[in-house]
């Protein structure tokens, strides 16, 4: 199971949430600036383990232009794995979309459970401005 994906955006308001040591809040919007950092968080349920009890999977994260049908179009913005010994995973992830026009996209994840064999995708519309 794959919870639902998550907008941030940097922040040195009091009670922000630091993630990796960047403090962040919760993006209420869609819109993201294209020299700004894109933050996005996840979470991995249920992992399945191997022998040894350790676990893992591999996120992808893809930029479409909205409105494209075809995924292999589609631009890799993140890729990554990890192991872990819980059942259960945070991703933290900062996307690099400087290079791209603004404009309307669908954000796609991908999550592989590597030891299920077994991908969950979830998709988010995403804003992409100027300034």
């Amino acid at each position: 199971m794959m919870s639902s994906v998550q907008y941030l955006r940097p922040s040195t308001a009091t009670g922000a949430l630091a993630i990796d040591g960047v403090k962040v809040v919760q993006s209420p919007l869609r819109m993201q600036r294209r020299t700004e950092p894109f933050l996005i968080y996840f979470q991995i349920y249920n992992l399945v383990p191997d022998l040894s009890g350790r676990r893992s999977y591999h996120a992808e994260c893809l930029l479409l232009p909205k409105g494209e049908r075809d995924r292999e179009k589609g631009t890799v913005v993140y890729s990554g794995g990890k192991s872990v010994d819980e059942e259960m995973a945070a991703v933290f992830c900062n996307l690099d979309v400087h290079p791209f026009s603004a404009g309307r996209y669908t954000l796609i994840v991908r999550v592989t459970d590597t030891k299920r064999v077994e991908t969950l995708t979830s998709e988010r519309d995403v804003d992409i401005v100027e300034q």
